[in-house]
């Protein structure tokens, strides 16, 4: 067969990846209905796979011989068929290619996503960037970028990639430090803490908010969350156990600098309504940049509604999970395991979403309390200290105490402990706290004795 492919035609990128890969197809379904497909012969492709996907068949089973006897009445139609999907085949370079292509895509937005649910397939490149030497984390955030090296190599080639082969891109990378080129990176708006993470959130990373309860984990989450969104960044946040409408009241009492308890006593009132409502005038205007939900849910329910907001209303570039023991197992991951695996599963589930998506994500997750007068460790993390492992940063917030006269409990230092950060380095940093506008300050270096 001599006709021509073009691998930039966003339908025959999708058929052929739905061939290539079927396991994938299932969820492209899910956006691409076939009436998408303005070629006819496409269409009929299309609908074939869809068809025994839906029946039940099993991804390894379909191949080109099988979709030919589903779209053709005669032997020879049957023969024809099936002899297209070969040539798709034949002409699309492997696999990789899928992922470089989904930026190419202009047609029509319900391809465009569908293409990129293929960006999972970069998942697999991980092990093709290793080599026995160790490992390049740095590189992950480009995945889809290196993909395109790798789809000009052999096939015998792509089995094994050493150092050499990502010399041009290693060199790109530390042209990039060098430069302290930081723009792919999402700032936390507390700059020495940047600095410590080498420039902010990194898109492609989970990055882990430890804390017991009441330290303000939710609130530093959300914190790092509204100053991305001040600056252009869109984000989403899963609030699985403080309801929706409390995170946006503490989101206007931070931005506004006064409790909402001020609005009970007569010589604070009017500035306060004053001062509250400028800030959520301000809150409103960022009101498509910050979307939360406010119902436990799975890895996959994540995924699914990043999908869907990115159809909807574009770009995420972020998302924050809060907090891993309340969330949800996914239905296909849990086999009557534990809890401390089922909250290991979560963690591993976000950073291979974070990946796949190419967004940062932020989960937070529960520390049990510290002997008194001791700093916390990672070994105190509730249900399961696996979600250390699967972080690329783990924070840690750790306020020291003492009983106050009244027999309540003041904050005498508060600390950010930086214990894991495989792009920056490690330390700690004195932070402010104030737990009535639930906001987050640093201290300057020359204001405590650490």
């Amino acid at each position: 067969m001599s006709e021509k492919i073009d691998t930039n035609d966003p339908e025959i990128l999708l058929v052929a990846g739905a061939l290539l890969r079927p396991a994938l197809a299932s969820e492209a379904a899910q956006y691409v209905d076939a009436m998408d497909f303005k070629d006819n012969r496409l269409r009929l492709i299309w609908t074939a796979i869809a068809g025994m996907l839906d029946e039940g068949l099993k991804p390894e089973n379909i191949d080109p011989v099988g979709v030919g006897k589903r779209c053709g009445d005669t032997p020879e139609r049957q023969m024809l068929v099936g002899s297209y999907c070969d040539h798709l085949i034949s002409h699309m370079p492997r696999i990789t290619s899928l992922v470089m292509s989904a930026h190419r895509v202009r047609r029509r937005a319900t391809m465009r996503l569908a293409l990129e649910r293929m960006r999972e397939i970069a998942v697999d490149l991980k092990s093709q960037i290793e080599s026995n030497d160790g490992d390049a984390p740095d590189l992950d955030e480009n995945l889809a970028g290196l993909s395109i090296t790798v789809t000009g190599r052999s096939d015998k080639e792509k089995k094994r990639t050493t150092f050499k082969d990502m010399a041009p891109q290693v060199l790109a990378y530390f042209d990039k430090l060098a430069t302290n080129d930081t723009s792919t990176y999402i700032p936390t708006g507390l700059p020495r803490l940047d600095d410590f993470l080498g420039g902010g959130l990194r898109p492609g990373q989970l990055h882990v908010v430890l804390g017991s309860t009441g330290s303000g984990k939710t609130a530093f989450a959300s914190q790092i969350c509204d100053y991305a969104v001040t600056r252009g960044k869109r984000a989403i946040m899963f609030s699985m156990e403080v309801d929706p409408l409390d995170v946006f009241i503490r989101d206007v009492e931070r931005e506004a600098g006064r409790s909402r308890w001020d609005l009970k006593y007569h010589n604070t009132r009017d500035e306060a309504i004053s001062d509250l409502a400028k800030a959520m005038g301000r809150s409103l205007e960022q009101q498509n940049n910050k979307i939360i939900y406010g119902e436990p849910v799975s890895v996959e329910g994540i995924r699914q509604a990043v999908l869907t907001e990115r159809l909807r209303t574009g770009p995420i570039d972020m998302i924050v999970v809060d907090h891993a023991q309340v969330a949800i197992i996914s239905k296909s991951d849990k086999r009557n395991m534990p809890r401390y695996l089922e909250v290991k599963s979560t963690a591993e589930g976000l950073r291979a979403l974070a990946r796949q998506l190419g967004i940062a994500v932020v989960l937070t997750a529960q520390l049990n309390p510290s002997a008194k007068g001791e700093s916390p460790t990672m070994a105190l993390v509730r249900e399961s200290k696996d979600i250390n492992m699967a972080a690329e940063v783990v924070l840690m917030i750790w306020h020291e105490k003492q009983d106050d006269m009244d027999g309540g409990i003041l904050l005498v230092k508060s600390w950010l402990y930086i214990e894991k950060a495989r792009a920056g380095r490690e330390g700690k940093l004195q932070i402010k706290y104030n737990g009535k506008i639930f906001r987050f300050e640093e201290i300057a270096r020359g204001d405590y004795g650490a």
